[in-house]
């Protein structure tokens, strides 16, 4: 499923619509490009690590990859369970970040939605039914699920 978004959004970026800009049409960025990109991989690490940091070499070494048993090859498993956490910074898990990103960004700096919520990029499909029990609840699945 990382891989499939992962070339979704390859072909949505060189497609027509990696061309939209977010924000007026003669405004110009406030961040040059390489500044975004650290302010990206910063805020994304610095939320993922705050969670992550501290107990994933511990999922990992109870459920170690490839069929190793915990219990058999204890000096093998904490190898595994130390480095294969890498696997969750790549870009597959920027990609899985990204998929809902770019419709929130669109709505607010395009289409100037006054608020940033997964629901409200749904209004189009969703009409008026985005603001009701059932946007809240598609927030908070949301929510929950990241």
């Amino acid at each position: 499923m990382g891989l499939g978004i992962f070339f979704f959004l390859a072909f949505v970026a060189f497609s027509q619509n990696g061309h939209v800009k977010l924000g007026e049409k003669d405004e110009k960025p406030e961040f040059g490009t390489a500044s975004w990109a650290g302010m990206l991989f910063s805020a994304g690490i610095g939320s993922s690590i705050l969670y992550w940091a501290t107990i994933e070499w511990a999922y990992y070494y109870q459920g170690p990859p490839f069929g190793l048993s915990p219990s058999e090859n204890q000096l093998e498993t904490i190898q595994w369970a130390s480095t294969y956490g890498i696997f969750h910074w790549g870009p597959i898990a920027w990609a899985i970040y990204t998929l809902p990103a770019i419709p929130m960004a669109y709505f607010f700096y395009v289409r100037k939605t006054p608020v940033i919520k997964i629901s409200e990029t749904l209004r189009p499909l969703l009409g008026n039914t985005s603001d009701s029990v059932i946007g809240r609840i598609i927030d908070v699945l949301f929510i929950l699920d990241y």
